[in-house]
């Protein structure tokens, strides 16, 4: 079976017969996602994925409009099985770049520093 994780509110996940089948699909499709965004330039950049630490994860977002002053930003909620959202960045929406910026230049720092190391379990830091 396919699974549309575009949509995660399509998935029923009381009636997903084969749970290893679907976490495959689903951690394939999350690695993609995270490739494309990962291709881009250090910076700000519209297709840039960030996260936000909550509880025991993460909230995604996705930068889809940078203008003089402030970034649009996109909540990602697909990524997370749980999907959180950040207290601060809630469900999106326009915020000062001063806000988000320093945010991305911080996890563009930081993947640089952990390059080919293991994360988040099995998942590997990709070097552009």
């Amino acid at each position: 079976m396919k699974y549309n994780f575009n949509n995660s509110d399509s998935i029923d996940y009381g009636k997903i017969e084969d749970w290893k089948d679907f976490r495959k699909q689903r951690d394939k499709w999350f690695d993609e996602q995270m490739a494309v965004s990962n291709s881009l330039p250090d910076g700000l950049q519209v297709g840039k994925i960030f996260t936000m630490s909550v509880a025991d994860g993460y909230a995604y977002y996705e930068v889809v409009k940078i203008n003089k002053t402030t970034v649009r930003i996109k909540w990602r909620k697909e990524l997370c099985p749980d999907h959180y959202s950040d207290m601060i960045l809630g469900h999106g929406g326009s915020f000062q770049k001063r806000i988000i910026e320093p945010i991305i230049n911080m996890q563009d720092g930081w993947k640089k520093i952990m390059v080919g190391k293991k994360y988040w379990g099995k998942h590997n830091i990709p070097a552009n």
